[in-house]
């Protein structure tokens, strides 16, 4: 099986936009490199054009289909997430969207702010 990549698109609330950033970079994006899942990148989105920034995205490798299955399943069950900044963060959130793809085309490497 080839390695997948997965393109979550999130439309925030109005007003949430830097309150979702700092949780996603601080606690999120840290725990999910503590379960072993390979952000490759997280940030508003270039579309959202001058002066809108409800529009984020978030990019992550797995090894296979079956491994974002399970990696998404462990995780997003876990103590650490359910007790730590799920509430937050799905506070934030009006809409998201997810897409996965072949990652043969997408040569990139984890992101490190």
């Amino acid at each position: 099986m080839e390695e997948v990549i997965e393109i979550r698109s999130y439309q925030l609330k109005v007003d949430q936009s830097a309150q979702f950033h700092h949780l996603v970079s601080t606690q999120s994006v840290p725990l999910q490199a503590s379960a072993g899942i390979k952000v490759l990148h997280y940030g508003f989105s270039l579309s959202s054009g001058a002066g809108s920034d409800q529009d984020y995205v978030l990019i992550r490798q797995f090894a296979n289909l079956t491994d974002l299955i399970q990696c998404q399943s462990d995780f997003y069950q876990s103590a650490a997430w359910l007790s730590g900044p799920r509430e937050s963060i799905l506070a934030c959130i009006q809409s998201s969207h997810s897409i996965v793809i072949p990652a043969i085309h997408f040569p990139m490497k984890a992101h490190h702010e």
